[in-house]
């Protein structure tokens, strides 16, 4: 979060029409590609001072819960997008809000594991989400590399979630108080060896793939196996080589709302640079102004505020 504010940094600048990034190799490189490591950098070393118990409820609630924020300037926020979904922008909250206070009166637990699994699929398609955005900038648009994009992303995710002894512990706890049938840890552990021999092998068609795409048309793309290696490299380093999953989790959590604020600033951005439809409130906040990347952040924080400030 510090490099946004930081005086030396370059000023997000629209990339050029026909240009590889998103926003520019700086802003690239800091806000997407390379978040998990700088998330890793920045937050990691504060667990030692802090605590790990500490460190998560902070970044939970500036990151995880504050990072709604942009969301809701998205959905709200564009007027063209609200027109198309305005009756689910609309009805879904209150209808969300009253199916928690009816679950949670009767002590039930089936929204809580929808919410779980919808999280690790949310999470996952953002990443994917960023995959294909720097194969569209390259004109890569091979339904196969589509497929061979998520299908690699998700085996590899879900083969860490199997092999994270806390988050498989936390997700069948979920699971078998809404009433899914026990399984056997025979069955468990087989379904982890059978997913992790399948994440290897289809790495390897992945790469052979990819060998395959460069030789015929010459074209590597430097930025989407980047954003794939780091990706999955800070997660399998937070679930399981950690070896602390309350300060894993939460620094993993960090870098995924990290991207997000990022994508939703350069979108809204855009759309307010080419006049598009948009809510006088974000044609105000996504004007070309470092002033304004600072406001927009210390509105997420103030937002997140609200949840941290809880327990007081």
């Amino acid at each position: 979060m510090s490099s946004l504010r930081s005086v030396t940094a370059p000023t997000p600048r629209a990339p050029s029409p026909g240009s590889a990034w998103i926003l520019s190799p700086f802003w690239d490189s800091t806000l997407f590609i390379g978040a998990p490591l700088i998330c890793i950098a920045a937050f990691l070393p504060l667990r030692s001072a802090w605590g790990s118990e500490n460190l998560s409820l902070f970044l939970l609630a500036f990151f995880t819960f504050g990072h709604h924020l942009p969301g809701f300037m998205r959905a709200y926020g564009d007027r063209e997008l609200f027109a198309r979904y305005r009756w689910r922008f609309l009805l879904a909250p209150p209808l969300i809000l009253a199916a928690t206070l009816w679950f949670s009166a009767r002590d039930l637990h089936g929204l809580l594991f929808l919410v779980f699994t919808w999280d690790i699929w949310h999470v996952l398609m953002q990443h994917y989400g960023f995959m294909r955005i720097y194969d569209a900038k390259q004109g890569e648009i091979s339904p196969w590399t589509a497929r061979l994009d998520l299908a690699v992303s998700l085996s590899w995710y879900l083969t860490f979630i199997a092999l994270s002894p806390q988050y498989r512990h936390n997700f069948f706890l979920r699971a078998y108080a809404s009433g899914i049938p026990f399984l056997s840890p025979v069955l468990v552990d087989s379904t982890v060896k059978l997913l992790l021999g399948f994440s290897c092998l289809l790495t390897g068609a992945y790469g052979a793939y990819t060998f395959f795409v460069w030789k015929k048309r010459r074209h590597f793309n430097r930025r989407k196996l980047f954003t794939l290696a780091i990706f999955l490299m800070a997660t399998g380093y937070l679930y399981i080589g950690l070896n602390d999953f309350t300060a894993g989790f939460a620094i993993w959590s960090a870098f995924h709302c990290l991207q997000y604020y990022g994508i939703v600033w350069a979108f809204n951005r855009n759309r307010v640079l080419k006049n598009q439809a948009v809510s006088l409130f974000v044609r105000f906040l996504f004007r070309p102004s470092p002033i304004l990347v600072i406001l927009y952040v210390g509105l997420i924080l103030l937002y997140g505020g609200i949840n941290y400030g809880i327990p007081y």
